[in-house]
């Protein structure tokens, strides 16, 4: 019979003892390398300030604009004296472009007639599936504050 040399145990040892070291800092490499992209893949949302005085559009009740920011297509819809909603303007159901009746105070798709509110984007009426992404907006001091997630 052959036997192992004392050097030759002490290799396969150290091999056998290796493994899981490396299986170990395999893992611990690769659990890092997530952290350090979570905050980069966590939406935060970033502040974007507008001038109302710019945007004559806005000037009064009922008004709306259709802006791209951050180079996303965002319609502005001054819905009250005090505030202003924005929103995604891409209905849910055909990829039309929907609009603000200021005389319901709802938005509707001119395609196949879905209706949604203003406040919340949800659907109100018609084939939409789901409701329009809405981008919380403040109106103060003069500037129209819109926080956009980023992508």
């Amino acid at each position: 019979m052959c036997e192992k040399s004392e050097s030759e145990e002490l290799s396969e040892s150290l091999i056998e003892d290796a493994s899981p070291r490396r299986g170990f800092l395999k893992f611990l490499g690769l659990f890092s390398g997530i952290v350090a992209m979570l905050p980069a893949s966590i939406a935060q949302a970033k502040k974007i300030a507008l001038p109302l005085a710019k945007i004559k559009a806005l000037a009064e009740v009922g008004g709306q604009k259709l802006l791209k920011v951050k180079g996303k297509e965002i319609l502005f819809v001054r819905d009250s004296e005090t505030s202003v909603a924005s929103l995604n303007p891409i209905c849910t159901h055909k990829k039309c472009q929907v609009a603000f009746k200021p005389e319901t105070g709802l938005l509707f798709c001119k395609c196949h007639k879905s209706a949604y509110d203003i406040k919340k984007g949800t659907v109100l009426d018609g084939p939409a599936p789901r409701p329009l992404e809405i981008y919380p907006t403040t109106l103060k001091n003069g500037k129209i504050i819109v926080d956009l997630p980023n992508t």
